[in-house]
Protein backbone atom coordinates (compact mmCIF):
# COMPACT_ATOMS: atom_id res chain seq x y z
CA UNK A 1 0.00 0.00 0.00
CA UNK A 2 2.89 2.51 0.20
CA UNK A 3 4.48 2.69 -3.71
CA UNK A 4 4.46 5.73 -4.54
CA UNK A 5 2.47 6.72 -7.11
CA UNK A 6 2.94 9.13 -10.89
CA UNK A 7 -0.88 9.60 -11.49
CA UNK A 8 -1.43 13.14 -12.17
CA UNK A 9 1.73 13.97 -13.94
CA UNK A 10 2.48 15.31 -17.32
CA UNK A 11 4.82 12.03 -18.04
CA UNK A 12 2.24 9.70 -17.02
CA UNK A 13 -0.93 11.10 -19.13
CA UNK A 14 2.10 11.43 -22.38
CA UNK A 15 2.72 7.57 -21.28
CA UNK A 16 -1.03 6.67 -21.42
CA UNK A 17 -1.49 8.90 -24.49
CA UNK A 18 1.27 7.34 -26.61
CA UNK A 19 0.14 3.75 -26.16
CA UNK A 20 -1.57 3.87 -29.26
CA UNK A 21 1.84 3.65 -30.61
CA UNK A 22 1.97 0.08 -29.92
CA UNK A 23 -0.94 -1.40 -31.06
CA UNK A 24 -1.19 -4.96 -32.27
CA UNK A 25 -3.25 -6.12 -35.06
CA UNK A 26 -4.17 -9.26 -32.91
CA UNK A 27 -6.43 -9.82 -29.48
CA UNK A 28 -3.95 -10.43 -26.72
CA UNK A 29 -3.15 -14.30 -25.96
CA UNK A 30 -5.36 -14.04 -22.64
CA UNK A 31 -8.44 -13.51 -24.40
CA UNK A 32 -7.66 -15.10 -27.46
CA UNK A 33 -8.19 -17.89 -24.69
CA UNK A 34 -11.65 -16.86 -24.24
CA UNK A 35 -12.90 -16.74 -27.77
CA UNK A 36 -12.14 -20.51 -28.22
CA UNK A 37 -14.79 -20.78 -25.68
CA UNK A 38 -17.96 -21.93 -26.62
CA UNK A 39 -19.89 -21.30 -23.74
CA UNK A 40 -20.17 -18.13 -21.25
CA UNK A 41 -19.53 -20.37 -18.10
CA UNK A 42 -16.26 -21.90 -19.64
CA UNK A 43 -14.89 -18.14 -20.18
CA UNK A 44 -16.22 -17.61 -16.50
CA UNK A 45 -14.25 -20.74 -15.42
CA UNK A 46 -11.35 -19.22 -17.50
CA UNK A 47 -11.11 -15.58 -16.50
CA UNK A 48 -11.25 -16.47 -12.81
CA UNK A 49 -8.16 -18.61 -12.86
CA UNK A 50 -6.65 -15.51 -14.84
CA UNK A 51 -7.58 -13.43 -12.09
CA UNK A 52 -6.60 -15.45 -9.51
CA UNK A 53 -3.49 -15.56 -10.92
CA UNK A 54 -3.32 -11.19 -10.54
CA UNK A 55 -4.42 -11.35 -7.03
CA UNK A 56 -8.24 -10.39 -7.48
CA UNK A 57 -10.67 -11.41 -4.98
CA UNK A 58 -13.85 -11.85 -6.98
CA UNK A 59 -16.47 -13.88 -8.77
CA UNK A 60 -17.16 -13.05 -12.76
CA UNK A 61 -20.78 -13.63 -13.11
CA UNK A 62 -22.15 -15.49 -16.43
CA UNK A 63 -23.58 -12.47 -17.87
CA UNK A 64 -20.33 -10.43 -18.23
CA UNK A 65 -18.33 -13.77 -18.93
CA UNK A 66 -20.92 -13.68 -21.78
CA UNK A 67 -20.31 -10.14 -22.75
CA UNK A 68 -16.65 -10.84 -22.74
CA UNK A 69 -17.08 -13.66 -24.90
CA UNK A 70 -19.36 -11.97 -27.46
CA UNK A 71 -16.97 -8.19 -27.72
CA UNK A 72 -20.04 -6.99 -25.91
CA UNK A 73 -17.75 -4.04 -24.21
CA UNK A 74 -19.95 -0.99 -24.98
CA UNK A 75 -23.36 0.30 -23.44
CA UNK A 76 -26.06 1.08 -25.94
CA UNK A 77 -26.98 4.15 -23.49
CA UNK A 78 -25.98 5.68 -20.80
CA UNK A 79 -28.74 5.35 -18.92
CA UNK A 80 -28.68 1.85 -18.70
CA UNK A 81 -25.90 -0.30 -16.80
CA UNK A 82 -24.12 -2.45 -18.92
CA UNK A 83 -22.18 -6.13 -17.79
CA UNK A 84 -19.23 -5.04 -18.99
CA UNK A 85 -18.21 -2.45 -15.97
CA UNK A 86 -16.44 -1.20 -13.18
CA UNK A 87 -19.38 -1.92 -10.68
CA UNK A 88 -19.78 -5.55 -11.77
CA UNK A 89 -16.28 -6.77 -10.16
CA UNK A 90 -17.24 -5.75 -6.38
CA UNK A 91 -15.15 -6.74 -3.64
CA UNK A 92 -15.93 -10.62 -2.43
CA UNK A 93 -14.68 -11.76 1.16
CA UNK A 94 -12.86 -14.85 0.88
CA UNK A 95 -15.27 -16.07 3.21
CA UNK A 96 -18.20 -15.45 0.95
CA UNK A 97 -16.64 -16.72 -2.08
CA UNK A 98 -18.74 -19.62 -3.55
CA UNK A 99 -17.15 -22.28 -5.73
CA UNK A 100 -18.67 -24.34 -9.08
CA UNK A 101 -20.93 -26.66 -7.53
CA UNK A 102 -21.58 -29.96 -8.95
CA UNK A 103 -24.72 -28.85 -11.16
CA UNK A 104 -22.47 -26.21 -13.01
CA UNK A 105 -19.71 -28.50 -13.74
CA UNK A 106 -22.26 -30.49 -15.16
CA UNK A 107 -23.57 -27.60 -17.31
CA UNK A 108 -19.76 -26.92 -18.14
CA UNK A 109 -20.01 -30.38 -19.58
CA UNK A 110 -23.31 -30.48 -21.30
CA UNK A 111 -25.30 -28.22 -23.95
CA UNK A 112 -27.26 -27.32 -21.18
CA UNK A 113 -30.91 -28.40 -21.70
CA UNK A 114 -33.16 -28.61 -18.77
CA UNK A 115 -31.44 -26.30 -16.32
CA UNK A 116 -33.30 -25.58 -13.43
CA UNK A 117 -34.74 -22.36 -13.30
CA UNK A 118 -33.31 -21.48 -9.75
CA UNK A 119 -29.37 -22.12 -11.50
CA UNK A 120 -30.78 -20.10 -14.46
CA UNK A 121 -31.85 -17.05 -12.40
CA UNK A 122 -28.56 -17.34 -10.10
CA UNK A 123 -26.47 -17.53 -13.72
CA UNK A 124 -28.51 -14.46 -15.30
CA UNK A 125 -27.55 -12.20 -11.78
CA UNK A 126 -25.07 -9.41 -11.96
CA UNK A 127 -22.95 -8.50 -8.91
CA UNK A 128 -23.52 -4.93 -9.17
CA UNK A 129 -22.09 -3.04 -6.34
CA UNK A 130 -20.28 0.33 -5.43
CA UNK A 131 -18.20 0.80 -2.21
CA UNK A 132 -19.14 2.88 0.57
CA UNK A 133 -15.66 2.76 2.21
CA UNK A 134 -11.98 2.93 0.65
CA UNK A 135 -10.94 -0.84 1.44
CA UNK A 136 -13.36 -2.20 -0.51
CA UNK A 137 -12.71 0.62 -3.76
CA UNK A 138 -9.00 -0.42 -3.75
CA UNK A 139 -10.08 -3.62 -4.31
CA UNK A 140 -12.98 -3.33 -6.92
CA UNK A 141 -10.43 -0.89 -8.99
CA UNK A 142 -7.79 -3.67 -8.70
CA UNK A 143 -10.43 -6.53 -10.24
CA UNK A 144 -11.32 -3.99 -13.10
CA UNK A 145 -7.79 -3.79 -13.70
CA UNK A 146 -7.18 -7.75 -13.34
CA UNK A 147 -10.50 -7.99 -15.81
CA UNK A 148 -9.33 -5.28 -18.32
CA UNK A 149 -5.53 -7.07 -18.41
CA UNK A 150 -7.47 -10.33 -19.71
CA UNK A 151 -9.44 -8.99 -21.87
CA UNK A 152 -6.72 -6.22 -23.79
CA UNK A 153 -3.93 -6.61 -22.38
CA UNK A 154 -1.15 -5.47 -19.71
CA UNK A 155 -0.27 -2.63 -21.87
CA UNK A 156 -3.64 -1.53 -23.07
CA UNK A 157 -4.23 2.20 -22.05
CA UNK A 158 -7.55 1.25 -20.39
CA UNK A 159 -5.15 -1.24 -18.23
CA UNK A 160 -2.74 1.31 -17.49
CA UNK A 161 -5.57 3.83 -16.41
CA UNK A 162 -6.78 1.45 -14.16
CA UNK A 163 -3.19 1.01 -12.67
CA UNK A 164 -3.03 4.91 -12.03
CA UNK A 165 -5.80 4.78 -10.00
CA UNK A 166 -4.63 1.66 -7.36
CA UNK A 167 -1.24 3.64 -7.13
CA UNK A 168 -3.37 6.65 -6.13
CA UNK A 169 -5.45 5.49 -4.09
CA UNK A 170 -2.49 3.26 -2.04
CA UNK A 171 -0.28 6.54 -1.91
CA UNK A 172 -3.48 9.01 -0.73
CA UNK A 173 -5.62 6.85 1.61
CA UNK A 174 -6.46 9.35 3.78
CA UNK A 175 -7.48 11.87 1.29
CA UNK A 176 -9.83 9.25 -0.08
CA UNK A 177 -11.09 8.04 3.65
CA UNK A 178 -11.89 12.04 4.11
CA UNK A 179 -14.19 11.55 0.53
CA UNK A 180 -15.63 8.91 2.12
CA UNK A 181 -17.00 10.67 4.91
CA UNK A 182 -17.66 13.63 3.51
CA UNK A 183 -20.04 11.72 0.58
CA UNK A 184 -21.72 8.84 0.92
CA UNK A 185 -22.36 8.71 -2.45
CA UNK A 186 -18.21 9.52 -3.36
CA UNK A 187 -17.29 5.21 -4.41
CA UNK A 188 -20.70 5.16 -6.59
CA UNK A 189 -18.88 8.80 -8.27
CA UNK A 190 -15.57 7.68 -8.80
CA UNK A 191 -16.96 4.31 -10.00
CA UNK A 192 -19.15 6.11 -12.35
CA UNK A 193 -16.89 8.42 -13.64
CA UNK A 194 -14.71 5.36 -14.87
CA UNK A 195 -17.80 3.62 -16.44
CA UNK A 196 -18.63 7.09 -18.16
CA UNK A 197 -14.77 7.46 -19.55
CA UNK A 198 -14.78 3.77 -20.59
CA UNK A 199 -18.20 4.26 -23.06
CA UNK A 200 -16.52 7.51 -24.32
CA UNK A 201 -12.99 5.52 -25.08
CA UNK A 202 -15.21 2.59 -26.87
CA UNK A 203 -17.42 5.12 -28.47
CA UNK A 204 -14.64 7.14 -30.04
CA UNK A 205 -13.20 3.47 -31.03
CA UNK A 206 -16.32 2.84 -32.72
CA UNK A 207 -16.75 6.22 -34.65
CA UNK A 208 -12.95 6.19 -35.78
CA UNK A 209 -12.06 5.87 -39.35
CA UNK A 210 -8.15 5.07 -38.49
CA UNK A 211 -6.09 5.13 -35.40
CA UNK A 212 -5.15 8.52 -35.87
CA UNK A 213 -8.86 9.47 -34.92
CA UNK A 214 -9.28 7.48 -31.53
CA UNK A 215 -9.07 10.17 -28.35
CA UNK A 216 -7.16 8.03 -26.40
CA UNK A 217 -7.16 11.33 -23.58
CA UNK A 218 -10.95 10.55 -23.28
CA UNK A 219 -10.15 7.87 -20.75
CA UNK A 220 -7.23 9.85 -18.82
CA UNK A 221 -8.35 10.70 -15.25
CA UNK A 222 -5.03 12.14 -13.76
CA UNK A 223 -6.84 15.80 -13.51
CA UNK A 224 -9.79 14.25 -11.34
CA UNK A 225 -7.77 12.23 -9.28
CA UNK A 226 -5.78 16.15 -8.03
CA UNK A 227 -9.29 16.83 -7.25
CA UNK A 228 -9.55 14.33 -4.80
CA UNK A 229 -6.48 15.41 -2.84
CA UNK A 230 -7.15 19.00 -3.25
CA UNK A 231 -10.97 18.37 -1.89
CA UNK A 232 -13.13 19.07 -5.02
CA UNK A 233 -14.23 16.69 -6.23
CA UNK A 234 -17.09 17.37 -8.33
CA UNK A 235 -19.31 14.46 -10.10
CA UNK A 236 -22.16 13.29 -10.71
CA UNK A 237 -23.73 9.79 -9.91
CA UNK A 238 -24.68 7.66 -13.29
CA UNK A 239 -28.19 8.07 -14.46
CA UNK A 240 -28.72 4.38 -14.18
CA UNK A 241 -28.74 5.02 -9.93
CA UNK A 242 -30.15 7.92 -10.06
CA UNK A 243 -33.41 7.14 -12.34
CA UNK A 244 -36.67 6.40 -10.05
CA UNK A 245 -37.55 2.73 -10.05
CA UNK A 246 -40.17 1.75 -12.66
CA UNK A 247 -43.35 1.78 -10.35
CA UNK A 248 -44.84 -2.18 -9.91
CA UNK A 249 -48.63 -3.48 -10.26
CA UNK A 250 -50.11 -5.82 -8.23
CA UNK A 251 -47.65 -7.13 -4.87
CA UNK A 252 -45.67 -4.51 -3.20
CA UNK A 253 -42.20 -4.32 -3.24
CA UNK A 254 -42.22 -7.40 -0.36
CA UNK A 255 -44.85 -9.62 0.87
CA UNK A 256 -45.09 -12.28 3.46
CA UNK A 257 -46.99 -15.74 3.96
CA UNK A 258 -47.38 -17.91 7.07
CA UNK A 259 -48.50 -21.53 7.01
CA UNK A 260 -49.72 -22.95 10.27
CA UNK A 261 -47.69 -20.90 12.49
CA UNK A 262 -44.52 -21.73 11.23
CA UNK A 263 -41.93 -19.01 10.33
CA UNK A 264 -42.85 -16.37 7.78
CA UNK A 265 -40.79 -16.32 3.87
CA UNK A 266 -40.14 -13.39 2.80
CA UNK A 267 -40.54 -12.56 -1.26
CA UNK A 268 -39.23 -9.55 -3.09
CA UNK A 269 -40.58 -8.64 -6.61
CA UNK A 270 -38.08 -9.91 -9.09
CA UNK A 271 -38.74 -7.24 -12.08
CA UNK A 272 -40.96 -9.50 -14.42
CA UNK A 273 -42.95 -7.36 -16.09
CA UNK A 274 -46.31 -9.74 -15.41
CA UNK A 275 -45.19 -9.85 -11.61
CA UNK A 276 -44.59 -13.39 -12.11
CA UNK A 277 -40.73 -13.87 -11.06
CA UNK A 278 -40.06 -13.57 -7.06
CA UNK A 279 -37.22 -13.91 -5.45
CA UNK A 280 -36.69 -15.89 -2.49
CA UNK A 281 -35.10 -14.04 0.85
CA UNK A 282 -35.32 -17.26 3.27
CA UNK A 283 -37.60 -17.64 6.75
CA UNK A 284 -37.71 -15.17 8.97
CA UNK A 285 -35.40 -14.57 11.93
CA UNK A 286 -35.91 -12.87 14.75
CA UNK A 287 -33.64 -10.53 17.00
CA UNK A 288 -34.06 -12.11 20.70
CA UNK A 289 -32.49 -9.17 22.67
CA UNK A 290 -33.34 -6.33 20.62
CA UNK A 291 -32.43 -2.44 21.61
CA UNK A 292 -35.95 -1.09 22.98
CA UNK A 293 -34.52 2.56 22.26
CA UNK A 294 -33.92 1.58 18.53
CA UNK A 295 -38.07 0.09 17.75
CA UNK A 296 -39.40 1.44 14.93
CA UNK A 297 -42.24 -0.75 13.95
CA UNK A 298 -45.07 -1.41 11.60
CA UNK A 299 -46.07 1.46 8.64
CA UNK A 300 -44.15 4.19 10.96
CA UNK A 301 -40.51 1.95 10.06
CA UNK A 302 -41.63 2.19 6.20
CA UNK A 303 -41.85 5.94 6.84
CA UNK A 304 -38.87 6.70 7.73
CA UNK A 305 -36.38 3.98 6.46
CA UNK A 306 -36.57 5.59 3.14
CA UNK A 307 -34.03 4.41 0.49
CA UNK A 308 -32.45 7.83 0.59
CA UNK A 309 -32.25 6.77 4.97
CA UNK A 310 -31.15 3.35 4.07
CA UNK A 311 -28.31 4.48 2.21
CA UNK A 312 -26.59 6.68 5.24
CA UNK A 313 -26.91 3.70 7.32
CA UNK A 314 -23.88 3.51 9.79
CA UNK A 315 -21.49 0.65 9.25
CA UNK A 316 -21.67 -2.36 11.75
CA UNK A 317 -17.94 -2.61 11.92
CA UNK A 318 -14.41 -1.56 10.67
CA UNK A 319 -15.01 -4.14 7.53
CA UNK A 320 -17.56 -1.46 6.25
CA UNK A 321 -20.11 -3.96 6.63
CA UNK A 322 -23.57 -1.94 6.69
CA UNK A 323 -26.23 -2.29 10.02
CA UNK A 324 -29.08 -4.29 8.86
CA UNK A 325 -31.92 -1.65 10.02
CA UNK A 326 -35.22 -4.33 9.66
CA UNK A 327 -32.74 -6.40 12.68
CA UNK A 328 -31.97 -4.03 15.05
CA UNK A 329 -35.19 -1.40 14.47
CA UNK A 330 -38.21 -3.84 13.41
CA UNK A 331 -36.54 -6.50 15.55
CA UNK A 332 -36.52 -9.40 12.64
CA UNK A 333 -35.14 -10.15 9.20
CA UNK A 334 -34.79 -13.01 6.99
CA UNK A 335 -32.20 -15.46 6.36
CA UNK A 336 -30.75 -14.45 3.10
CA UNK A 337 -29.89 -10.61 3.76
CA UNK A 338 -27.26 -8.79 2.36
CA UNK A 339 -26.57 -7.83 5.97
CA UNK A 340 -26.98 -11.01 7.74
CA UNK A 341 -23.63 -10.53 8.79
CA UNK A 342 -24.91 -7.72 11.55
CA UNK A 343 -28.03 -10.15 12.80
CA UNK A 344 -26.04 -10.24 16.31
CA UNK A 345 -25.22 -7.44 18.87
CA UNK A 346 -22.38 -4.39 17.97
CA UNK A 347 -19.40 -5.83 19.06
CA UNK A 348 -17.77 -1.76 18.54
CA UNK A 349 -18.78 0.91 21.14
CA UNK A 350 -17.76 3.13 18.74
CA UNK A 351 -20.10 1.79 15.92
CA UNK A 352 -23.06 0.90 18.72
CA UNK A 353 -22.56 4.54 19.76
CA UNK A 354 -22.79 5.76 16.29
CA UNK A 355 -26.00 3.57 15.12
CA UNK A 356 -27.68 4.94 18.30
CA UNK A 357 -27.15 8.77 17.62
CA UNK A 358 -28.08 8.36 13.95
CA UNK A 359 -31.62 5.91 15.13
CA UNK A 360 -32.37 8.85 17.71
CA UNK A 361 -31.97 11.71 15.23
CA UNK A 362 -34.07 9.85 12.99
CA UNK A 363 -37.20 9.00 15.43
CA UNK A 364 -36.46 12.59 16.78
CA UNK A 365 -37.29 13.76 13.15
CA UNK A 366 -40.19 11.80 12.79
CA UNK A 367 -41.85 11.68 16.13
Amino acid sequence: MGEKSRAGTTDDVETICNVGQKLTPTPCETYLQMLKQSKALRVAMVINIELSIRVCQMEVPATMANAIRTGNFRANSLLVAHTFSIFNVPYIDAVNMGSYNKTELNLLQSEGEGIPKEMVKKLADNKFKFPSVMHPLHHQFNNWYGVLQVCFGEGAIIAKEARAWIKHINQYESSYDACFKLDADFGAKVLGLVDLTFFQLCDTCLHAQSIEEVDFSAIVLSGKRLDILQNCFQVNKPAYLTLPPKKSHGLEGDETEEKDGKKKTKWLKGGGSDGSRFIDLGNMVKNGSPNADWKIQGLKYKQIFSPAVTATTPHFNATGLVTCNKWHCQGFCYEKCDHKASHKNFESASHKSAFDKWVKDLKAKNP
